[in-house]
């Protein structure tokens, strides 16, 4: 467990034994977005966004780029949020509430009075920026300005909740934000910032006195508190450098960069996470025995002991052996047990180290897909913290892409599922293991008792019980010492797409099972046969008799098939919907010509061949 997920245990520490009198201060739930400060926000960016907002286009022109498009060029909804949750990971670590995999598609009520639910009641703030911006295009998707925009105006609510709690310190002090403050008493309101920030703001005091003594307290009882301090140290000076005094302005900018900075901190103990589990690592890569896991307590500072429950709903649990459960190395260290809630609406979690290899990927394609040929060539000379590079991509791993091309006609989208599970395989240690939409939740603790009534820790028993009935030993050192175990990857046919809302599933020849490019396969013979009968037809000069009417016709229904090609060449048509579109022109082509041998026969202008004989 990270360092900064046992942060809000120091906050009961300072209340045990205290018998508290009515609060008279209390950051829990403050700062709260409403309607009017959105739309507040939004207009602004609109009318004065300038070379911020060009920032925001630049960093986020490589990603757009290479996101699928719909018919009028722009990105849909879903791909937008998946763009800006990828952003602002990369951004600052924030793991924006509404925009994370499995909440993307709820939908705020309005309560009573008419008003939408605070931010704490669900994940309201982002569904509603992106409804109002997309509204004003026409819901029609987003361009690069656009999706900067609310990038851009994302980041200014965050800014406004945090300078609501800096006034809300001051108040503590009893200075005034429209004053100068002394250095000395501006490090003081700091300070007592910094305590509520690394408390994800579950503070609260019934006097100044109070919050005062708490704060000595935290300061003294805090695990790891002289690192997070010297942290804050830099950040103030770089900040303020030797100024004697302080105003609210600069008080605000040392508190956005602590927001904005802190994922920089928390790096170290990230990566101290990582590699603490890859040195427990089982023989299947990425992954830590579920037993392991819970006895590796014994041997490191770090504390694992997540429900197995609760793993699995957060989707860092792989079960594909059934006999051995394991921990998903990138999917744990990212997970919501590792991030703080350090306000409504963000948590501060660990870096996904995936977006630099997809960064660098979407850099150097260009494009939502590109050819399989092309992909081995970057991802065999990309190097990772833990795989080295050039390298020779085994036989496996190249036949799995084969088939994500296989499943799209022979090109691969970036981003799509099958391609984030190809690269799950390709780099176990980096890149997460992307689970169906709707199959995962990223719950907090807390939103996880609630919700299942359970602890979200496992007992010492379950633990001990866990480790005594795995088949492997685990030796002084806390390593496996496993007999036979089940080696290879999981791997899931099942693709979903940004730009299409339903799934499909890939045939990968183990399985049998019948997929989009299964029916649009067998379109496309009937639509072969359908045009060389036709053809046939034209070389025996037995068309040249037809009425004009009936040529026109059927030049028509070529038109239409052509169109309906293009479209689903460019992923805009189901490929369901195109197979039986082609399956149908089959049998209206054969109906026609039987009426058109009737027809001529009848008129005495000679008779067409029976297309249902063999030639």
């Amino acid at each position: 467990m990270s360092i900064i997920a046992i942060l809000p245990w120091a906050l009961a520490m300072l209340a045990a034994g205290q018998s508290q009198p009515a609060v008279q201060f209390s950051f829990r739930g403050s700062g709260q977005m409403k309607e009017e400060d959105i739309h507040q926000a939004l207009g602004n960016e609109v009318t004065s966004g300038g070379e911020r907002l060009t920032q925001f286009e630049t960093k986020l022109k490589d990603m757009y780029t290479s996101l699928p498009k719909n018919a009028d060029g722009l990105v849909g909804h879903q791909a937008v949020r998946y763009a800006l949750h990828r952003h602002f990971l990369h951004r600052h670590g924030w793991f924006i509430r509404g925009l994370e995999p499995g909440n993307a598609t709820w939908v705020p009520q309005r309560r009573d009075d008419g008003s939408l639910p605070p931010a704490f009641v669900k994940e309201w703030v982002p569904t509603f920026l992106q409804d109002t911006i997309e509204r004003k295009g026409g819901d029609h998707g987003m361009n690069l300005h656009e999706m900067a925009t609310m990038a851009a105006t994302l980041e200014d609510l965050v800014h406004k909740e945090v300078e609501t709690r800096l006034k809300m310190v001051y108040n503590i002090h009893e200075m005034s934000p429209e004053s100068s403050v002394s250095r000395g008493n501006g490090d003081d309101i700091l300070s007592t910032y910094l305590m509520s920030f690394l408390l994800a703001n579950n503070l609260t005091a019934n006097s100044r006195e109070q919050f005062l003594k708490k704060r000595a307290l935290f300061s003294r009882r805090y695990k790891g508190y002289q690192e997070v301090h010297d942290w804050y140290v830099e950040t103030v000076e770089w900040r303020l450098g030797s100024a004697k005094s302080v105003d609210f302005a600069a008080a605000s900018q040392v508190v956005h960069d602590i927001g904005e900075k802190f994922h920089t901190f928390n790096d170290l103990e990230c990566s101290d996470l990582r590699s603490t589990l890859r040195r427990f690592e089982s023989r299947r890569e990425g992954r830590v025995r579920l037993s392991t896991f819970y006895n590796m307590s014994r041997f490191t500072h770090w504390r694992f002991t997540e429900k197995a429950e609760w793993l699995r709903t957060l989707g860092a649990l792989d079960e594909s052996d059934p006999k051995n459960p394991s921990v998903i190395i990138p999917n744990y260290v990212m997970a919501r047990p590792n991030c703080l809630e350090a306000s409504n609406l963000y948590a501060i979690c660990c870096r996904n180290t995936c977006e630099d290899l997809m960064a660098h990927l979407e850099r150097e394609i260009g494009h939502a897909k590109t050819t399989p040929d092309r992909v081995r060539e970057l991802v065999a000379a990309l190097p990772s913290d833990t795989v080295q590079a050039p390298r020779v991509l085994s036989a496996s791993l190249l036949s799995r892409l084969d088939q994500v091309a296989a499943h799209h006609t022979g090109e691969v989208p970036l981003h799509g599922r099958l391609f984030a599970q190809w690269m799950h395989h390709a780099y176990p240690r980096e890149c997460p293991y992307p689970h169906e939409a709707g199959t995962i939740n990223p719950q907090t603790a807390d939103e996880w008792m609630s919700e299942s009534g359970q602890a979200s820790h496992a007992s010492d028993e379950e633990m001990h019980e866990r480790i005594q009935n795995d088949v492997c030993a685990i030796d002084p050192a806390g390593s496996p010492e496993c007999g036979e175990e089940e080696m290879e990857l999981p791997w899931n046919p099942i693709e979903e797409l940004l730009s299409a809302p339903h799934t499909t599933q890939m045939t990968d020849g183990s399985d049998g099972s019948i997929d989009d490019y299964f029916v649009a396969s067998c379109a496309l013979i009937a639509f072969v046969v359908s045009m060389s009968l036709l053809a046939l037809a034209f070389q025996r000069g037995e068309l040249k008799a037809l009425p004009m009417r009936l040529d026109g016709r059927r030049l028509s229904m070529l038109a239409l098939l052509s169109l309906m090609t293009l479209a689903y060449s460019m992923d805009l048509l189901d490929g369901s919907v195109f197979g039986l579109t082609l399956s149908g022109s089959f049998v209206l082509y054969i109906a026609s010509l039987l009426t058109d041998r009737s027809t001529c026969c009848l008129e005495g202008k000679g008779c067409l061949p029976d297309p249902t004989k063999v030639v």
